[in-house]
């Protein structure tokens, strides 16, 4: 997302919108995205806050009828921000 000072980013939630802004989506970082402590992601999406992710959305769970769904990043550990 960080490619070309964020314009690839841009361009690729552009093609997206007519899709995300009718179906309901979560996003997870993965290894494309941890550029500047996650910088982009994190001004990009606003993602489920609470106790066990440190309010940092780097992992979160979520149910929706009858399945949980289970976000798992293996890339938070390489967040700068947080201290350990």
């Amino acid at each position: 997302m960080e490619s070309y000072n964020g314009f690839i980013g841009e361009e690729f939630l552009n093609m997206i919108t007519p899709i995300a802004s009718r179906y309901p989506y979560m996003v997870i970082p993965g290894n494309h995205e941890d550029f500047r402590n996650f910088t982009h992601y994190k001004s990009r999406f606003n993602l489920p806050v609470n106790d066990a992710n440190e309010g940092t959305g780097m992992f979160y769970s979520f149910d929706m009828g009858y399945a949980h769904f289970s976000m798992i990043d293996s890339e938070c550990l390489h967040d700068k921000d947080r201290e350990d």
